[in-house]
């Protein structure tokens, strides 16, 4: 160090700092100083202290600072280098009296003395004007010198005791070990822990740093959470708080995580409820999954409805953030327009909802409904309802009885045709061909029991489905024959 560098030293006054709880400033003082608590304490006993050796400027300010924020009262001395280290903790001598100058006076000075105190001043009574006095110069009293020894109580070298005046000597300065407290003579290493001192203090001030930073880095998390959830309250709307609540499930000191919570709005209609909260995409999904597995589904939206809401308005927020940034004040309409509710889209819903159950009842449900009543009347045909003109036995035929059957359930897909791809058509402007590429019906369906293909006949207002009948032949008496009506 420079000889012309102006040291400081930081002292503790010893008690703690105005609205500090003794307790408080031990706990946080013991590991600063890494002392224990008992010897913590005794710092604080209301007895000025310094602490350490003295420093340069900026190191004092640190430790002052480090000592402040642990809440014990201190301050800084500057040190005078024109006297001896073992003269800066002299205890006061007793002041001259106001009216008795000083004035220097030769004297002889023994040879500790002549070290310490390269002039020497005495006390002595001057009268202006008058000549001095012839007196026997007295021998001033030479201050005892002071070497720094260790404190007892605190283990710190505060404390300093005088020793007589005799031969020259200097007494081998101690330090304590930053790590084990162990008081040695100067030097790089420790006697008793073996660490080496310039690499150990870097790695206190680390410590000392992190203890510092984790404290900085705890509070900036709780801004930002602060923020974030301020944020979120904004862009839920309705029943903010209520939704916070249930968002601190999936929060805890690892971060973010996926909990199940229940959502009774969700068990009911989970379609609705991501509708008026503006889950656009959820809502098709509650649509699809509700009307394949009502009950199952169901359960599954109120377990998870709420880890989705949390998601949705934490991704909601941040996009927000992201495109509005520096945009002010106005921010928050933004995040609030982005988020809350709506209510439109539920009534829309409700609207289309009535118009396709409506569509699907008169264009599926009713034409199946009609359908299965023409198969059930066509199965269930009895012998008398054939053709007079097949006669009694013949009409009583199990053969015959089956084919008026089949006939019956290929005029159903007849007419459904005509109700569907030939709207508008008249039957005898359409073959057999192409109703029958468009309905696919099986092969054997298109055949009697007498393995004779059916014919269609088409007519201006009606169409006849014809079978050859037990002799196969068309044009004769057995032929079987369905007319219907269009």
């Amino acid at each position: 160090m420079p000889k012309n560098t102006t040291l400081y030293s930081v002292i503790l006054t010893g008690d703690p700092k105005l609205g500090e709880d003794i307790d408080d400033v031990v706990e946080r003082l013991a590991p600063l100083l890494k002392l224990e608590p008992e010897k913590a304490r005794r710092l604080l006993s209301g007895k000025p202290r310094p602490v350490g050796k003295p420093v340069e400027r900026p190191r004092a300010e640190k430790i002052l600072r480090l000592l402040s924020t642990a809440g014990a009262d201190c301050y800084i001395e500057q040190i005078d280098e024109a006297l001896p280290r073992s003269l800066h903790r002299a205890p006061p001598r007793e002041p001259p009296h106001p009216s008795t100058p000083l004035r220097p006076k030769s004297q002889p000075l023994g040879p500790l003395t002549a070290k310490l105190a390269p002039s020497a001043w005495s006390l002595e009574p001057v009268i202006f004007g008058a000549p001095p006095s012839r007196a026997e110069p007295e021998t001033p009293e030479t201050p005892a010198p002071f070497f720094p020894a260790r404190d007892e109580d605190s283990g710190l070298s505060l404390a300093e005791r005088p020793v007589d005046d005799g031969p020259s000597f200097k007494k081998p300065e101690l330090i304590v070990c930053p790590k084990c407290g162990h008081e040695q003579p100067a030097g790089e290493e420790c006697e008793a822990c073996g660490i080496i001192f310039h690499k150990y203090q870097p790695v206190a001030n680390r410590e000392e740093a992190s203890v510092l930073s984790s404290a900085r880095a705890e509070a900036s998390r709780g801004r930002r959470a602060a923020a974030a959830d301020g944020d979120l309250e904004l862009f839920i709307g309705p029943n903010g708080r209520t939704y916070l609540d249930k968002f601190e499930n999936f929060r805890d000191a690892r971060g973010e995580h996926f909990a199940l919570t229940w959502h009774w709005p969700a068990l009911f209609v989970p379609f609705f409820w991501a509708l008026y909260r503006k889950l656009w995409l959820w809502s098709i999904l509650t649509f699809i999954s509700t009307a394949l597995l009502p009950l199952i589904s169901n359960v599954g939206w109120a377990l998870t409805a709420n880890y989705l809401y949390f998601r949705h308005a934490r991704a909601g927020t941040k996009r927000v953030r992201g495109l509005f940034r520096g945009s002010g004040s106005g921010i928050e309409q933004q995040i609030a327009r982005a988020g809350g509710t709506s209510a439109g889209a539920v009534w829309i819903a409700i609207i289309a909802l009535v118009f396709l159950q409506y569509w699907i009842y008169t264009t599926v449900i009713s034409p199946m409904f009609r359908m299965a009543g023409d198969i059930t009347q066509a199965v269930l045909i009895r012998p008398q309802d054939a053709e007079p003109r097949l006669g009694p036995e013949l009409a009583r035929n199990p053969a015959v009885v089956r084919t008026l059957a089949a006939l019956g359930v290929m005029e159903v897909g007849v007419r459904f045709w005509f109700a569907t791809k030939g709207k508008g058509r008249q039957p005898d402007e359409v073959t057999w061909d192409e109703i029958l590429s468009d309905l696919k019906m099986p092969q054997k369906d298109l055949a009697d029991v007498w393995n004779t293909p059916i014919r269609y006949q088409g007519y201006p207002t009606a169409f006849a489905l014809r079978s050859a009948g037990p002799d196969r032949l068309f044009g004769t008496g057995d032929d079987i024959e369905r007319r219907r009506e269009i």
